[in-house]
């Protein structure tokens, strides 16, 4: 048994390290097409430089150089014969989109098309006005020139480029300076505040992990009771209450939930109860003072959870009453409600399991909507600004960590899955 276990734990972890890496190359490449850019919240940030747009452009491109931004994305790329590999290097994104244009029309990029950027360049920054009558007038000039020896056929040219230096060479192994890498534990730092990306994750990563174990944990507590107590008293108000659940709550949003649980419960027009948002007050000391703010946060993550475990619990105790050893076990003087908890009730441990790994990763993906709605300084919270202000330092090492806890849940339900039945262990070889 012991050597099967194994087998399969190293079968697993065999499977984990390629599949994350996949992942985080997915994740990698989704965020860094993100629309916009981080540096522009950074450089509107800076006192000196908002003033001067051509300091703010000489700026951006060394910020971009230091950052490595204006490096290819990846080890090589497919491309055609007659596209421009070199267009990451322009810190402008207008520019660096016409530029783009030019080159998919002439299939070429030749002195002519370097000199109409170097011209855009100079006539974004002008102010005289008989200049950039004389600059607009050498940027038509050098485009005609340049849609006049066109070479479309080339980009049906297959190509390929390597690059030894890339963006993703740096964000695994680091660019030997000041960054290590992910494979080393470094996770970098914050395109927009410059912190490091592992003390800003850490730092809100405890609330909701708290929030998610915390809600999983009642939504497990509450749920198995009551559908033990509906399948052996299908008619009573209890059981009815249940099933109304079970109809209702699935239909229902989260932020639906959220946002009428604050109405009802942390509402000064109507009643309130529990605090409107945050996860502490200002000057809390110990943990207690924050319990009337997680409650109407973990009423909201576990309500979802109820649902599922109570029609699992009550499916399989359901099917237990109904077999033989049940009726073999009633002969005998044993009460229905020993036979429910005792004999029928294992039966659902192995689903319940494989129901928690799901519940895991669902928590922590509903916190980017539960921890807005609150207020809450969570992962969630902190992946949702990451995303408007385009910081994909942060939006990959978050994406990574929750596909690393989704991993571990599986794989943890697997194993106390096969250590409570054996016939999977029997499956897994």
């Amino acid at each position: 048994m012991h050597r099967t276990l194994l087998k399969s734990l190293l079968y697993r972890l065999l499977i984990a390290i390629p599949s994350l890496v996949l992942l985080s190359l997915i994740v990698f490449y989704a965020a860094t097409h993100l629309p916009g850019d981080a540096l522009t919240q950074k450089l509107n940030a800076t006192e000196n430089t908002a003033r001067d747009p051509f300091l703010e452009y000489r700026l951006r491109q060394q910020i971009r150089h230091q950052e490595g931004l204006d490096l290819p994305l990846f080890y090589f790329a497919f491309s055609g014969l007659g596209d421009c590999d070199t267009l990451p290097r322009i810190p402008s994104e207008n520019i660096r989109a016409k530029a783009s244009d030019l080159n998919t029309l002439t299939g070429q990029w030749t002195a002519t098309e370097q000199a109409y950027v170097h011209t855009l360049v100079a006539l974004e920054f002008e102010t005289s006005d008989s200049l950039r009558s004389l600059l607009t007038q050498k940027e038509n000039e050098l485009y005609s020139k340049a849609i006049a020896n066109k070479h479309p056929w080339k980009h049906y040219i297959p190509n390929i480029h390597f690059y030894s230096d890339n963006q993703f060479h740096r964000f695994l192994f680091g660019n030997g300076i000041d960054q290590k890498g992910w494979l080393r534990g470094d996770m970098g730092h914050s395109l927009r505040s410059g912190a490091k990306v592992s003390s800003r994750i850490f730092s809100s990563i405890k609330i909701s992990l708290l929030l998610s174990i915390l809600s999983i944990l009642l939504a497990y507590l509450f749920s198995i009771p009551f559908a033990v107590h509906s399948i052996l008293n299908p008619q009573s108000k209890r059981s009815t209450f249940v099933r109304l659940l079970q109809f209702t709550l699935p239909a229902l949003p989260t932020f639906f939930v959220a946002g009428l649980l604050l109405f009802l419960f942390a509402n000064p027009d109507n009643i309130a109860l529990f605090p409107s948002s945050g996860i502490a007050p200002s000057n809390a000391q110990h943990f207690w003072q924050s319990i009337p703010y997680l409650i109407l946060p973990i009423l909201t993550y576990s309500y979802s959870h109820f649902v599922f475990v109570t029609r699992t619990v009550q499916e399989k105790v359901k099917q237990g009453l109904e077999m033989h050893f049940a009726s073999f076990l009633r002969m005998n003087g044993i009460s229905e409600k020993q036979i429910a908890y005792r004999y029928a009730l294992p039966l659902s441990y192995v689903p319940l399991l494989q129901l928690l790994a799901h519940a895991v990763p669902a928590s922590i993906a509903g916190a980017i909507i539960i921890e807005s709605v609150f207020s809450i300084p969570g992962m969630g919270a902190l992946l949702f600004d990451s995303i408007a202000t385009h910081d994909y330092p942060i939006i990959i090492a978050i994406f990574t960590l929750v596909a690393f806890f989704t991993w571990l849940s599986y794989l943890i339900s697997d194993l106390l899955g096969m250590l409570l039945d054996r016939r999977l262990l029997e499956v897994s070889r």
